[in-house]
C-alpha cells in the first residue's frame, strides 16, 4: 500500500504509547477514499479473536519488545514472495504467542493513496485462496483447517464469489 503519514504522526505514536505504557504494539486507523479496511471506532485490547483484521501498515511497535522475543516478519509471506499476503498476520500471531500487549486506538496515522495498481493482489483468485490456506497453516498447524473453514464460511460469497465449500477446498489444497 502507498500511504502518506498525517502531519505530526510521530507525536501521535508517541502519545499513544504514553497513554498505554504497557503496550508493546499499537494499531491505528488508516484513512481511505473508499474504506475497505476495518475502522477502529473505540479503543480496545487486541487478542486472538480480533487481530486478523489488522495489516502491517497501521501498526507501531516497540522494537525492544519484538527483538527481545525474537519476533520478525516471515519472509515467505507478503508482496513479492511465494505467498502474496499474511506476513502481518503471522507477525501479530507471534507477538500474541509471546505475550506482548497489543492495543487498537481510534486515531488516524496515515492516508492510503491509490497511486498505482497493487503489486501483490490480483484479486481473490485460486492463488489467493491457496495462500490463505498456507497462512492459516503457518498461524496454527493444529487448527489451520478450522481457520480455513471459518474464513470460507464468512467470506466466500461477499469476497471470494464462490460457494464456501469450494473456497475451503481451495484453501486446504483439495480442489
Amino acid at each position: 500500500d502507498d500511504m502518506r503519514y498525517v502531519d505530526g504522526y510521530e507525536k501521535i505514536v508517541e502519545n499513544a504509547f504514553l497513554s498505554h505504557p504497557d503496550a508493546d504494539i499499537i494499531i491505528f486507523n488508516l484513512k481511505e477514499k473508499k474504506p475497505t479496511r476495518y475502522i477502529i471506532k473505540k479503543e480496545e485490547k487486541v487478542g486472538y479473536l480480533n487481530y486478523l483484521r489488522y495489516g502491517a501498515a497501521r501498526i507501531a511497535v516497540k522494537l525492544k519488545s519484538v527483538r527481545e522475543n525474537g519476533i520478525y516478519f516471515d519472509q515467505c509471506f507478503g508482496g513479492g514472495t511465494e505467498h502474496c499476503h499474511g506476513e502481518d498476520n503471522i507477525f501479530l500471531t507471534d507477538c500474541l504467542k509471546a505475550g506482548l500487549k497489543i492495543y487498537a486506538v481510534p486515531v488516524t496515522l496515515a492516508e492510503l493513496t491509490e497511486e498505482r495498481e497493487s503489486t501483490w493482489n490480483a484479486g481473490y483468485d485460486d492463488k489467493f485462496l491457496r495462500d490463505q490456506g498456507a497462512l492459516f497453516k503457518a498461524i496454527s498447524r493444529k487448527y489451520w483447517k478450522l481457520l480455513c473453514l471459518q474464513d470460507a464460511l464468512r467470506r466466500s460469497k461477499r469476497y471470494y464469489g464462490i460457494a464456501w465449500k469450494k473456497a475451503y477446498k481451495k484453501m486446504t489444497g483439495k480442489a
